[in-house]
């Protein structure tokens, strides 16, 4: 089972349920609460990093066209 950042970032509770029953998990009461209070808390969150491209001598459009191949298997903008 593969799963992507933004599933867990955007999608935290339907990609929890995928886990659970891929693994044939049955979590302990109370882990689709806290499951749920996460999600809420991800649901606002702006990432504070910045990154530095330059810093490594890489532009987003070489890692985009390097990397091509990643961004369309997992989805990732």
């Amino acid at each position: 089972m593969v799963v992507t950042f933004p599933d867990i970032m955007q999608n935290l509770e339907q990609t929890m349920a995928r886990v659970v029953d891929f693994a044939g998990l049955k979590p302990q009461q109370g882990f689709w609460q806290k499951v749920d209070i996460q999600a809420e808390k991800q649901r606002g969150r702006k990432s504070g990093h910045k990154y530095s491209l330059e810093k490594y001598n890489l532009t987003e459009e070489r890692i985009r066209s390097d990397l091509g191949f990643v961004y369309d298997a997992y989805n990732v903008a």
